[in-house]
């Protein structure tokens, strides 16, 4: 029989954590499943690279809080895998990565997968505008610095 668990007093910010933990550890099996040539965190580096036009090494390292040894080898396995490509910055001497054709179609299906999960998790989609702008709040106040 399932455990009936009370999480009405959890803190706000504790609910968010254990709805994302888990949501990450779907989508990061179904990574596993479907695309054996890249690792399992993969898809949180390609939507910022999707999202984010010319986003560096360092970038991708600040905002998805991969260190910057994990990174190399992270983005290596992408290029080698033609997952992504890379191109000199015009800005100081960074490189830019964007997504080759491959890439677009992973992060097709990611945005499908999360599009879906929403969907689920809010049918009529009566929340979903208030619950973008708090996130975005809370990425410009706390993330982005």
């Amino acid at each position: 029989m399932k455990r009936a668990f009370n999480f009405e007093n959890l803190a706000n910010l504790v609910k968010g954590y254990v709805i994302i933990e888990n949501l990450t550890k779907e989508l990061r099996a179904k990574m596993e499943n479907e695309y054996k040539d890249i690792y399992s965190n993969a898809f949180i580096h390609l939507m910022f690279i999707k999202h984010v036009d010319g986003i560096s090494q360092m970038e991708l390292c600040e905002f998805t809080g991969t260190n910057k040894s994990t990174m190399v080898r992270n983005v290596k396995e992408l290029l080698d895998n033609e997952y992504v490509i890379k191109q000199t910055s015009p800005r100081a001497n960074e490189n830019e990565l964007y997504l080759t054709e491959k890439g677009k179609q992973v992060v097709e299906e990611i945005e499908k997968w999360v599009f879906d999960k929403e969907k689920e998790l809010d049918p009529e989609s009566k929340n979903k505008e208030y619950i973008s702008q708090l996130l975005i709040k809370i990425l410009n106040d706390y993330i982005v610095k």
